[in-house]
């Protein structure tokens, strides 16, 4: 597409974002109709752009149309999932609705929500799931020099990984430290690996869409010829 066009897309976008903290689709068909281009060409577009173009990298999905929250809330959601993207959805979902509830507010639902973290977390970025990872890796092995590979610990204790919190929940503080110690450890181990898992994750997902961007550029280049 043309620069202005992307001007264009550039000014609903960046318009969105400062009063709804990201785009929704109702964006990209006021857009399509602005440049007279399909919705699904322009919502491939906008990807394309913000994986190349800085000026767009921080803009983000939020789904097909928005929902009733606050700038404030959503900067609050984008914070906790940068600081653990790994974070349960119920668990930030209960903590949002609290603070909904003690300002008078309606509870967002749940299926509502759920779609809205997801479009969230697509849109924060591989580099910052990288970033995070490389962190944690720094961790680990400057706390647990004799750790090695993460991976080969967290093949002895993935059966029971899902239980690991509630067990340390139920020990007391000032109890059995040397099992509480073993506990945080292999959570820690648990939280590298899955979150490693959630960047290859992402990482198929990104794949797609370049495959799909490619595809899109040759069927026009046939078109064209």
């Amino acid at each position: 597409m043309k620069t202005k066009f992307n001007e264009i897309i550039y000014s609903q976008l960046k318009e969105a974002q400062e009063k709804y903290g990201g785009y929704t689709g109702k964006d990209i068909s006021a857009i399509s109709r602005k440049i007279n281009r399909q919705p699904k060409t322009v919502r491939r577009h906008i990807e394309k752009l913000r994986e190349k173009d800085a000026a767009f990298s921080n803009f983000t999905y939020i789904g097909k149309q928005y929902i009733d929250l606050t700038l404030d809330e959503i900067s609050f959601l984008q914070y906790r999932m940068q600081d653990n993207c790994l974070m349960l959805k119920s668990l930030l979902r209960e903590e949002l609705n609290k603070r909904r509830t003690e300002e008078g507010k309606s509870q967002i639902a749940q299926s509502t929500f759920y779609r809205f973290i997801e479009n969230l977390m697509n849109s924060m970025g591989i580099e910052r799931i990288n970033e995070r990872l490389k962190e944690c890796e720094k961790w680990l092995n400057e706390c647990y020099v004799w750790l090695g590979n993460p991976i080969r610990h967290y093949d002895l204790i993935k059966r029971r990984k899902h239980k690991l919190r509630s067990l340390l929940a139920s020990i007391k503080s000032d109890e059995s430290i040397a099992i509480q110690v073993r506990l945080i450890f292999e959570i820690q181990v648990c939280f590298f690996v899955d979150l490693l898992d959630f960047l290859i994750e992402q990482l198929i997902i990104n794949k797609g869409r370049i495959y799909r961007l490619m595809n899109d550029k040759r069927a026009k280049v046939f078109l064209e010829a």
